[in-house]
């Protein structure tokens, strides 16, 4: 079973809440780089809250989060957390970087040979 960062986090800070970046990474297993995506888009979509000025915030779970969050992080090895991968591709970006245009942009700024 492979649990998202996301699920990761909530619910670390249902069992925790009032944890810093820091803390709340290692408790998870990552480096605070990793998650810091994941927590902007958190408190984004109002799961999570944050106290405190920048670099010395504190984060904790709103009403609206604890209704996601799980009870419990499911048992795993330290360091053999996986993310889950994407399966669906940008075709969109495929077709531009195929398109003639862009190769000829692509071929000014040496990332493509001619």
């Amino acid at each position: 079973m492979t649990i998202t960062i996301r699920e990761q986090l909530l619910a670390t800070l249902r069992n925790n809440p009032g944890l810093n970046s820091a803390l709340l990474a290692s408790m998870v297993g990552m480096t605070s780089k990793k998650i810091s995506g994941t927590i902007s888009a958190l408190v984004a979509d109002g799961l999570i809250s944050c106290e405190g000025r920048y670099g010395q915030r504190l984060y904790s779970l709103t009403s609206y989060g604890m209704r996601y969050a799980a009870d419990t992080v499911p048992g795993r090895k330290i360091g053999t957390t996986k993310l889950i991968q994407r399966t669906d591709t940008n075709v969109i970006c495929q077709e531009c970087r195929n398109s003639a245009a862009m190769k000829r942009v692509l071929m000014v700024w040496g990332r493509v040979g001619v």
